[in-house]
């Protein structure tokens, strides 16, 4: 639920959660009769409490940061293959290689919107519906060429740089649906919010507001919680994944190819050689 959300309003709402959590502490401590020499281990819960937000913190970040690398990373490889298929097309004959780097050039575009979709479940689904559809063209395109000339030994290194660039589709999918369990995310919230309420009854204890302080630590956590999220959230916050490998390989494909008159004489011709060809 948390996705359709913007990262700034939910810093701010666990902002404001945790000065009013706070606040609720303080009225508790100072309302609280307690004995001079009364024994209490009020300050072993608070730092209990504050350490187990730290470490919460600290895990919460290493597996978003971890993350965030392995899309960066599987955005780079899905570049780099989809690179290498357009230019073994050279490797096909003109009319299977025109058409070829015309459905390359579509799908590049379908993977550019399927990553910039980021975690809105609905947007993913459509252009990966779309970037199966280009992936049964291109392979039904390879394997016709393949038929046409079964004894060749260039066009097998097209389609093995073709699955590669079909399977790092899946690999991307993969990943950008891993997120931190909601779970996790809101046990956080919880203990941070438990330990605003320790801080705020340490403070009414003593009948000192803290004000500074209270900001102070309401302001840290919902940032590093706020960081967090961003970095959970590839396409949605300010921190996102750079396409801009992907986008370079569409820049390198240029405009629509159409399968001129000379190209189609020449498919023709290399068919005839091809079948001409004595056993």
């Amino acid at each position: 639920m948390y996705n359709s959300v913007a990262t700034w309003v939910i810093v701010l709402v666990i902002g404001a959660l945790i000065l009013l959590m706070s606040e609720l502490g303080f009225r508790i401590g100072k309302n609280e009769k307690v004995s001079p020499t009364a024994d209490r281990p009020t300050g072993v819960v608070q730092a209990a409490a504050f350490t187990l937000v730290g470490l919460l913190i600290a895990f919460s970040f290493s597996i978003a940061l971890s993350r965030y690398d392995a899309r960066r990373a599987v955005t780079l490889r899905e570049a780099n293959s989809i690179g290498t298929t357009v230019l073994r097309t050279d490797l096909l004959d003109a009319q299977s290689a025109v058409r070829e780097r015309n459905l390359l050039r579509q799908y590049v575009a379908a993977r550019i919107a399927f990553a910039a979709g980021g975690t809105n479940p609905s947007a993913r689904v459509q252009k990966d519906d779309r970037s199966t559809a280009l992936q049964r063209d291109m392979w039904t395109t390879a394997v016709r060429a393949a038929r046409r000339d079964p004894r060749s030994t260039t066009i097998p290194l097209f389609v093995e740089s073709l699955n590669e660039t079909i399977d790092l589709s899946d690999e991307q999918a993969s990943i950008l649906s891993a997120n931190i369990p909601g779970l996790v995310l809101g046990v956080l919230v919880l203990i941070a919010l438990v330990a605003a309420v320790m801080m705020g009854f340490g403070f009414g204890r003593q009948n000192e507001r803290g004000f500074v302080s209270s900001i102070m630590f309401a302001v840290m956590l919902a940032l590093a919680i706020g960081v967090t999220l961003d970095l959970d959230r590839p396409q949605r916050g300010f921190i996102r994944v750079s396409l801009a490998p992907l986008t370079a390989v569409a820049r390198s494909l240029g405009p629509a190819e159409g399968v001129s008159r000379s190209a189609r004489k020449s498919s023709a011709e290399h068919r005839t050689l091809k079948e001409s060809r004595p056993l």
